[in-house]
């Protein structure tokens, strides 16, 4: 993973706002209810960013990158609005383009450099160290600036967007109502449900249990457990979850 600055910060990571949550859920709020709600979208908005391992709102990042040798370098953060700069040990690289802004990727026809360390022991018979590649000890030497992320609906209206700006994909912002309507809706509490399903059938002679199958209650239930999101908005944010 690189190491990343940023130089230019978002003005917002929240995934949708008050005014839609309200909008979508037809209520009626006093302010007390307002700030609740906007509470809940802050964290939710959080929630699903650790879930997917990504920032969502548009930032200028500086990333520090590894070299694997391949023709393609690909960044910590995407997608990518505009890359500004691309250094290696700090010469300047220009024969790059964008490979797919969604996935975060750079090409270069001449490849990435290895940027892999030398072997640091001495070997039998009083060979000479170093020169000779040692897997697994590349070190960062590519320094990207960069515009990444999308523009949110949180984002003040005077917002000025890079010319290559990229609205965020609504099936995030959709997942975002979904887990806040969930999560202002459980905000007094509510009882657990278990994960086996209600038992079908006893054997006589008291030897076995079998239960019957997880009904989608007890698998949404599992679902939550495992990632703290409703099951709905969990299968609309599949498509933006980065790899780690």
């Amino acid at each position: 993973m690189s190491i990343a600055s940023v130089t230019s910060a978002a003005p917002s990571q929240d995934l949708t706002t008050v005014a839609t949550v309200v909008e979508e859920m037809e209520m009626t709020c006093s302010p007390a209810e307002l700030r609740t709600l906007e509470r809940k979208i802050t964290s939710v908005s959080a929630q699903i960013a650790s879930y997917c391992h990504r920032v969502f709102g548009e930032e200028r990042v500086t990333m520090n990158l590894k070299g694997y040798g391949s023709s393609l370098l690909i960044l910590d953060r995407a997608p990518i609005v505009e890359v500004l700069s691309v250094t290696h040990d700090g010469s300047p690289i220009t024969d790059h383009s964008i490979d797919d802004r969604g996935v975060g990727s750079l090409y270069r026809g001449g490849g990435w450099t290895w940027t892999v360390g030398g072997f640091g022991g001495q070997f039998s018979g009083g060979g000479p160290r170093a020169a000779h590649p040692h897997p697994n000890s590349e070190e960062a030497l590519f320094v990207v600036d960069a515009w990444v992320g999308w523009i949110l609906p949180s984002f003040p209206s005077d917002y000025t967007p890079n010319a290559s700006s990229v609205d965020m994909p609504t099936n995030i912002e959709q997942a975002a109502l979904i887990a806040v309507k969930d999560a202002y809706d459980s905000r007094a509490g509510g009882g657990s449900r278990g994960s086996r399903g209600e038992i079908s059938s006893v054997k006589t002679t008291g030897v076995a249990i079998s239960y019957a199958a997880r009904n989608a209650s007890a698998l949404a239930t599992q679902a939550r457990l495992l990632t703290g999101l409703p099951t709905d908005a969990v299968a609309l944010l599949q498509d933006y979850v980065q790899i780690k």
